[in-house]
């Protein structure tokens, strides 16, 4: 409070979830970013902070362009590097996951039921067990591989 030592704690608040047992989202805001505080009725010792507005520095809107397609059906979460897009628009439904420097990507397509991951210099599998590649059909490299029992 205003008469006690300083203290840098605050209930965050946000987007939808916060609260409730096992959902929500957590980000701490960087620091130097804008954040607007508020006080729980008033009381100094109950302080919160709001740091997900979407301001428009020197006019243009920080809103991202993905984001801007189909409100509220396409959200997206954006850091410097990388940004979520979950779309759940009709017949569009997908989570893609982009490297914002590279393009790199990974996208889980909820309508054609498919999961798609791109590399942009190298893909590496690695497990500590056993990996296993199964399908109807599987072509490497443009050549289809015939499943046969005999080992590569």
């Amino acid at each position: 409070g205003v008469l006690e030592p300083e203290s840098a704690w605050a209930w965050p608040l946000g987007t939808s979830g916060g609260g409730s047992k096992d959902r929500g989202f957590f980000a701490v805001p960087e620091e130097g970013a804008e954040v607007a505080v508020f006080f729980n009725q008033g009381n100094v010792d109950a302080p919160y902070y709001l740091a997900a507005h979407w301001g428009k520095p020197n006019g243009e809107s920080e809103v991202p362009e993905e984001a801007q397609k189909n409100p509220p059906d396409n959200r997206v979460l954006a850091t410097q590097t990388f940004r979520v897009e979950l779309d759940e628009t009709s017949g569009g439904r997908k989570l893609r996951l982009t490297n914002k420097k590279t393009g790199d990507h990974l996208v889980f397509d909820a309508e054609e039921n498919t999961v798609t991951l791109q590399a942009t210099t190298a893909l590496t599998l690695r497990a500590v067990g056993a990996i296993s590649i199964e399908g109807t059909q599987i072509t490497i490299g443009g050549r289809v591989v015939r499943p046969i029992a005999a080992p590569i």
